[in-house]
């Protein structure tokens, strides 16, 4: 599972649990980051060149990674994590290596697809229905339709019917 890629290696955690590419990853700024709450600002890339702003909540276990990590290293500047794209993407291979998979049939964005998909799973063994409007806000799809490749992927693994009722079109 993602979780035995991810582990406690606090860059692989955050970007899991904020469903971060790895650009975005980069932004994250220190001075955005509420250590007592979890609270931290995300910037969401795919918006047409200009980023979107998301205030998202970390899980209290990540958020105790995070603070360890933030206590060990410092930048020079504001960004959380010091360190080069490449850098993240060799972390995130060597994990792959680490939990057994290949690491040539994975990339960084897998992170991100994992958690969509195992968002839309736990909703759907909660509640029974996915909220795709919440989801794709989470995600930073600028519409739900992209949300929905998501949806079919979890249902498909668990064998139901899609549980969103999508409204006809007016016809006029």
């Amino acid at each position: 599972t993602i979780m035995n890629v991810v582990g406690d290696d606090p860059i692989l955690r955050v970007a899991y649990e904020l469903a971060l590419r790895v650009s975005e990853l980069l932004m994250l700024k220190r001075s955005e980051y509420n250590r007592e709450t979890g609270e931290i600002v995300v910037y969401r890339e795919k918006h047409k060149g200009k980023p979107n702003r998301y205030l998202l909540k970390l899980s209290d276990e990540t958020r105790r990674l995070l603070n360890m990590y933030l206590d060990a290293n410092s930048c020079s500047d504001d960004r959380v994590f010091c360190i080069s794209r490449r850098a993240i993407q060799a972390r995130f291979k060597r994990a792959l290596k680490r939990a057994g998979l290949d690491p040539s049939k994975y990339t960084f964005h897998s992170i991100r697809h994992s958690r969509c998909t195992n968002l839309v799973i736990k909703m759907l063994r909660e509640r029974g229905t996915v909220d795709l409007v919440t989801l794709a806000k989470f995600m930073g799809h600028l519409s739900p339709a992209t949300t929905m490749q998501y949806i079919h992927i979890a249902t498909k693994a668990l064998g139901i019917e899609t549980p969103i009722e999508m409204p006809a079109p007016k016809l006029e």
